[in-house]
């Protein structure tokens, strides 16, 4: 076990368990940060991914305490009110959707919570909830014969509509039924190949929808650094293949700095909201869910070069946290427009819950104890 992603595990662990203890709290600091920020799913993320964390920690573990189910399932009691607040449904009722409302992101990633909680947990509370929304996603995926989902009405990225799929997987999985299998199994399938890049043999990072007027946009490495270890639970196989090519396209070596880029290697573009930051070619998400693939492949160097690049990141952070707000008495502190805290170990909540989630995802998969089967594995 990497010692710092072990140091970083039980951290977060023991500040989210803090922060879950009044979740009414905790549901109105996800809001106040993502009120000042333009990233549109940033409270959903906020409650999703402290709970695949959770659900991961109790997957390795066999069990999940009690405690833990109780913030789990306040997280999902979250997860629905923000979404049915996004989503706005007749009467605030989720399950009176007739149809997915063209909300990819939104429901996608509530459905996947519920997946994963249902898989540990014994509570049944939101089963029929999640039957709905399992519905609503494979008719949607039929509709379209396995091609990506719209992510909001007007726009639509490949990558929001891995969860959708993962959450049909994992609910057939719950269930001892394939049911979903056919959709998740075209997805999948569309991924490998059509929705392609030929070039670098991994997943578009945007295709255009009916009506469309752009082309397909190049894989990007925050979208390839989750999607591989999502997915890794359906086809372990066509993963592999994806991490050996996402290394080979996107890690970077600067003398002793090393880690993904956003972009492959030959273009240099802007970063945007998704992206974070990118410096010298390395993307902030690229670099921090970068760090999940390398887990969940079991590369063991580049897993440490992430995990000590971060704990010398997250060292400077609190450096400057401390000299603010300690040793210079402000109230507050920003670092490149973000307004830190010195709770956070990451300065802010949503970085917080994106390194919860990456260093715990690698142990989501001993849920079922091996991959989910899907028969053969998607050939490319």
């Amino acid at each position: 076990m990497n010692p710092i992603v072990l140091l970083f595990k039980r951290s977060l662990k023991r500040r989210f368990d803090q922060l879950l203890d009044d979740p009414n709290s905790y549901y109105d600091r996800c809001c106040a940060e993502r009120a000042a920020f333009p990233f549109p799913e940033m409270d959903m993320v906020m409650v999703v991914f402290p709970l695949l964390a959770y659900a991961a920690l109790a997957a390795r573990r066999g069990a999940v305490a009690n405690a833990d189910s109780a913030r789990m399932e306040s997280l999902v009691q979250a997860a629905i009110a923000i979404a049915g607040r996004h989503v706005k449904p007749v009467d605030g009722n989720l399950e009176r959707l007739a149809d997915y409302q063209r909300q990819g992101v939104y429901l996608g990633l509530l459905n996947l919570a519920l997946s994963v909680f249902l898989n540990v947990t014994s509570c049944r509370r939101f089963e029929s909830l999640h039957a709905h929304l399992c519905a609503l996603l494979h008719t949607a995926l039929v509709d379209t014969q396995g091609q990506p989902l719209w992510s909001y009405p007007d726009i639509s990225w490949p990558f929001d509509s891995v969860a959708c799929v993962l959450s049909l997987a994992l609910r057939d999985k719950a269930n001892q039924s394939q049911i979903h299998q056919p959709v998740v199994r075209a997805h999948l399938a569309w991924m490998a190949g059509i929705g392609s890049d030929s070039e670098l043999g991994l997943p578009w990072s945007w295709t255009p929808m009916e009506g469309g007027s752009r082309g397909q946009v190049l894989p990007r490495g925050g979208a390839l650094a989750l999607t591989i270890p999502w997915l890794w639970q359906i086809d372990a196989v066509q993963c592999q293949r994806w991490y050996r090519r996402f290394v080979k396209n996107f890690w970077q070596q600067l003398g002793p700095l090393g880690g993904f880029r956003e972009w492959p290697k030959g273009y240099d573009k802007q970063g945007d909201i998704d992206s974070g930051p990118i410096v010298l070619g390395f993307g902030t998400a690229a670099m921090g869910f970068g760090l999940a693939a390398t887990l969940r492949a079991g590369d063991w160097w580049r897993s440490l070069v992430l995990s000590v690049e971060f704990l010398l990141v997250i060292i400077s952070i609190q450096a400057v946290v401390f000299w603010q707000l300690r040793v210079r008495g402000l109230n507050t502190t920003t670092v490149g427009g973000i307004r830190l805290s010195a709770g956070n170990l990451t300065g802010f909540l949503f970085g917080d819950a994106c390194l919860f989630m990456a260093v715990t995802l690698p142990d989501l998969g001993y849920a079922a104890g091996k991959p989910i089967e899907l028969g053969p594995p998607i050939s490319n």
